[in-house]
């Protein structure tokens, strides 16, 4: 099956629109961030502060789970060993597969990134931790109404993992991979 013309420009447009959006509320949330950040130089403690900003993207796999759930429990596709009204919820485990993969990716560059950020810094983790959530939702929503809609969604979350995982790989190029735990 092919693609459309006007299709791609869609999606481009809309990709580009999710990127735009993730740097520019990034750089405002980095420098207008309300919450408190631990002012420590110790890197258990950044690392500690970024797995439990990790709370906020798990719950995104968390609501396509109970989506799932409810739907099959809602319709015909509570047994899905029958193959009935699979069609139901399609799109939701399309969400959780996706979001799964995103939530993994995302989780490790948080995590590799609060290893190098500095305590100054560290208002990115929360951050990119709402934006992930953000992302995942407009995903999901923009599925649901138009599939090619989700790509706005995808983009944020894209950008903000990536962000994370380039920046930390060029951390580890210029700094090596080796630091003491309680610096």
């Amino acid at each position: 099956m092919r693609s459309f013309p006007e299709d791609r420009v869609t999606v481009v447009r809309a990709g580009l629109a999710g990127a735009l959006f993730a740097v520019i509320f990034g750089c405002l949330g980095f420098f207008a961030f309300p919450f408190t950040i631990p002012l420590t130089d110790s890197v258990l403690a950044r690392f500690v502060f970024t797995v439990r900003w990790q709370t906020y993207p798990a719950f995104s796999l968390f609501a396509g789970i109970l989506c799932v759930m409810y739907k099959r429990f809602q319709s015909s596709a509570i047994n899905p060993v029958l193959g009935r009204g699979e069609h139901i919820i399609e799109i939701h485990q399309r969400y959780l597969r996706n979001t799964s993969e995103q939530l993994v990716l995302h989780v490790i560059g948080q995590l590799v990134l609060s290893t190098y950020l500095t305590s100054q810094s560290l208002a990115v983790i929360p951050v990119c931790s709402i934006l992930f959530v953000i992302g995942r939702s407009a995903f999901w929503v923009g599925y649901i109404k138009e599939p090619l809609g989700r790509m706005f969604g995808f983009m944020v979350t894209f950008t903000v993992t990536s962000g994370s995982l380039l920046y930390s790989l060029f951390c580890l190029f210029m700094s090596g991979s080796t630091f003491a735990i309680y610096e």
